[in-house]
């Protein structure tokens, strides 16, 4: 009758769109954002959140993110023993810094250091900058590497060592520091010419003939935290790549106590001179770059990039917006970071630490996983939907279940299951696992494989369900109806737990995800006052069914759930017999 194919055909078109999965999808990648920020990793540009889960090298500062940021001075080289109020004079006022009244430091971490050394040594550097105001200053940069300022005719300098120490005698010993990761600094100093005007003096007549006063040798050691995160990386199958403006030998200290490989250590000399191609195939074995200026990191990426890695990268300077913006993940930090690299980054890190790093990369894999898993669910119940009511349709048998138990199933299984599905707190093992092929989409081969598995045997027990109700049964159409509905929709709950993992069993750690258990209870509840409540049964097309007809439905619900978990066994058993015998025919 054309009222028949009307309604099956209404039937067909409700089961074959899955209605929740962009309510589903919304929620996991807000929950998953709530995390991360909880984590102190606030996400700016949603997908990221995919990136994450495939990235297989972090570049990362080290002052700061694997460090904690705190220099402290912990040796010093005079080149005379009587010039060391001297030395901790021209630290102090050669020095951009400053600690407030409260006692927090204002400033470079590192020009904080030389202020605490110097209120250690007994110098007011409050007051030795206020009787001895600036005459002229040379800002310190990346590229000079050096500062400088003019107080009453006489240069006070900071800087490198192999800048300000070239053959002098403490270049020996400087390096000798810096091969302890301490960061090093050679103060000097030289009074001008009677009668040159500092403003007008040229970087010539400032830095050339400079008493060396001494080196001093900074600590800043990494973040206690760090090396666990560093570790959990290595085990997740991501490289964590070090870029410093330290010299080599401080950032080979701070890399050794990290784990990192120190063999080859380039410089911004080694990154500026090398081709695309050279630089892409030594990048492979390089762990560590030193006395690299930002503006280098943007070829370190294209480097790394053409290597075909997936890359996320730290910043937080203005010169670091480029690199921020190539990088297929950019991180900026929240406390010291510019607004422009804060602009330009995917991911800010309101504590600049690299363990956010390491636990935002562990949060993008779990929503990845939970995405996957509640596509799988929800595709395989549309599947089961759409196979029982076209295989009516096909052999001209009254329809296996109305429009509105189809519309009312879809409501309760897309929403209530799915969503606990996309709350599951992910595996312990997940960052134990190599990083997830860039481009793999959530729906891959293996996916569509299980969706037809758990599919088909959702749908063959309710088919079977079908078969028996219009055969031996011989029930009423309505009868026929609510039997294929509570069986579909039964198998299906039940089928939840299969969707939980690849492989294993599905109970495992079902306990830590308590709203999988409300979901299900409540969903059994809505299912109940479906047969229950007359106004609602009438309105679905519902009937009661004989206790005979209830055992049936207790023995085919759970099979779609048995068999499954009945093979994942058997393959595991399997899979672990084969090493015993692999063992025992090698012996």
């Amino acid at each position: 009758p054309l009222q028949e194919v009307l309604e099956v055909t209404i039937a067909l078109a409700i089961a074959v769109v899955p209605e929740g999965l962009p309510a589903v999808a919304t929620l996991t990648l807000t929950v998953g954002m709530r995390r991360m920020a909880r984590r102190n990793a606030l996400v700016r540009r949603l997908p990221v959140v995919e990136t994450l889960g495939s990235t297989t090298v972090i570049c990362s500062d080290k002052t700061g993110t694997l460090t904690a940021n705190r220099m402290e001075v912990v040796d010093i080289e005079l080149s005379e023993p009587v010039r060391e109020r001297e030395l901790w004079e021209t630290a102090a006022v050669c020095n951009d810094a400053d600690i407030d009244p409260d006692g927090d430091p204002v400033g470079d971490p590192t020009e904080v250091g030389l202020l605490r050394g110097a209120k250690a040594a007994g110098v007011d550097w409050r007051r030795l900058r206020q009787e001895r105001p600036r005459q002229a200053e040379v800002p310190f940069s990346s590229e000079t590497k050096r500062m400088a300022v003019v107080l009453d005719g006489v240069v006070h300098v900071k800087g490198a060592p192999e800048v300000l120490l070239t053959g002098a005698p403490l270049e020996q010993r400087a390096q000798a520091m810096a091969q302890q990761a301490l960061r090093t600094l050679a103060i000097c100093r030289k009074p001008l010419p009677d009668g040159m005007d500092p403003a007008t003096a040229t970087d010539d007549e400032l830095f050339s003939d400079l008493e060396v006063l001494g080196v001093v040798g900074m600590e800043d050691p990494p973040r206690p935290e760090v090396l666990d995160a560093v570790e959990a990386c290595r085990r997740a199958g991501i490289r964590v790549v070090m870029i410093t403006g330290d010299q080599p030998a401080t950032a080979a200290g701070i890399a050794k106590q990290l784990g990192l490989r120190t063999r080859r250590i380039p410089t911004e000399r080694d990154v500026a001179s090398a081709s695309e191609e050279e630089l892409t195939d030594q990048i492979r074995e390089v762990d560590v770059f030193a006395r690299v200026a930002p503006e280098q990191k943007l070829r370190i990426v294209h480097a790394l990039q053409s290597a075909r890695e997936v890359v996320a990268v730290t910043g937080d300077g203005v010169n670091d917006a480029p690199a921020l913006r190539q990088a297929d993940v950019g991180v900026s930090m929240g406390q010291s970071g510019t607004d422009v690299a804060r602009e330009a980054a995917d991911i800010v890190l309101a504590d600049d630490d690299f363990s956010t790093i390491e636990s935002a990369v562990e949060e993008g894999r779990r929503i990845f996983a939970n995405i996957r898993r509640f596509a799988q669910f929800l595709f395989s119940w549309h599947l089961a939907e759409v196979v029982v009511i076209a295989t009516g349709l096909l052999l001209g048998l009254p329809p296996a279940l109305a429009g509105l138990m189809v519309l009312w199933n879809n409501l309760i299984i897309d929403a209530l299951p799915s969503f606990a599905l996309a709350l599951e707190p992910g595996r312990e093992q997940v960052m134990r696992e190599p990083p997830r092929p860039a481009g793999e989409p959530v729906i891959g081969k293996p996916v569509l494989r299980r969706i037809a598995v758990q599919g088909g045997l959702v749908a063959a027990v309710s088919l079977a369900a079908y078969g028996l109700a219009l055969g031996p049964l011989a029930l009423e159409s309505a009868q026929v109806q609510s039997l294929v509905f509570v069986t579909i929709t039964g198998a299906q709950l039940l089928a939840v737990f299969n969707a939980r993992t690849d492989a294993g069993s599905g109970f495992a750690g079902a306990s830590r995800n308590l709203w999988l258990w409300a979901a299900i209870l409540v969903t059994i509840v809505l299912e109940t006052l479906a047969f229950t409540v007359r106004p609602l049964a009438d309105l679905l097309g519902l009937v009661a069914l004989e206790a005979e007809v209830w055992g049936l439905v207790a023995i085919l619900i759970p099979l779609p759930l048995l068999l499954t978990q009945a093979a994942r066994a058997l393959r595991g058993r399997a899979g672990s017999a084969e090493p015993a015998v692999a063992g025992v025919s090698s012996g």
